[in-house]
């Protein structure tokens, strides 16, 4: 969240602008929850599995929802606006997300 805030001295925005980046936490897409969401924010791979998710609608500054995923390295199904979309767990681990603080799987 930024917030708008009139002073001379600009140092005061660029701590909040710091602030917002750092209580975001940058995740692969495996370690979310079912259930939790994150913003899409790089996909790493080659070309090809690049334009592959992105005719999936999974691209950077899409919001997606974890819907399930099984435990022993199986598919992970994740909703991107109205569409759910199965990948498999090595195309999942190339994606990367943000999860705000309060979304951060690994502290609850």
């Amino acid at each position: 969240m930024y917030y708008l805030i009139e002073i001379e001295s600009q140092a005061l925005l660029i701590c909040f602008e710091e602030e917002n980046r750092l209580s975001r936490k940058r995740l692969v897409l495996t370690e979310l929850k079912p259930g939790q969401s994150g913003t899409i924010v790089e996909l790493l791979g080659g070309q090809n599995l690049i334009s592959r998710l992105q005719s999936l609608g999974v691209r950077p500054g899409k919001k997606v929802t974890k819907i399930s995923s099984v435990f022993a390295r199986g598919p992970v199904v994740i909703r991107a606006d109205s569409i759910e979309v199965a990948l498999g767990y090595g195309k999942a681990k190339k994606i990367m997300v943000e999860v705000g603080e309060n979304e951060d799987p690994l502290n609850g």
